[in-house]
């Protein structure tokens, strides 16, 4: 029955909160976050970069390679968000909003680029896929 580990779950919750348990099962080492964001962004950010990048050799779209590239920035800004994050969180906070401030006017560019000019690159020796 579905509802079982539902029940089981919620009981430990409330048994935690009942007899004050809470700050004996707190696990927070130095640097979690830091790994935690840097194994995560870093694996879905380079997937995403080597796809685009991918599909820029093969298109020649401007497009793509700007948006490739503010994904790159964001994910770079949240790994370095979370190492400075240690040691005080306004750097956290500065780092994360500024970069994600350049990546979205990066995105907002490459949003406007069709209707500023033609949107493929000349690449002279474009391979196939």
């Amino acid at each position: 029955m579905p509802i079982i580990p539902v029940v089981v779950l919620l009981s430990i919750i409330f048994v935690v909160f009942v007899f004050g348990l809470q700050e004996i099962f707190v696990y927070n080492p130095p640097f979690l976050l830091f790994t935690l964001q840097l194994v995560l962004w870093a694996v879905a950010t380079f997937a995403t970069i080597y796809v685009s990048l991918k599909s820029f050799l093969h298109s020649g779209s401007w497009i793509v390679l700007l948006n490739s590239s503010s994904i790159l920035i964001f994910a770079i800004s949240a790994i370095v968000a979370g190492w400075a994050g240690n040691f005080s969180g306004n750097y956290g906070l500065l780092i994360g909003n500024g970069c994600a401030l350049v990546s979205s006017i990066i995105m907002l560019v490459s949003g406007a680029m069709p209707l500023i000019r033609k949107n493929e690159a000349i690449i002279a020796k474009r391979k196939a896929l």
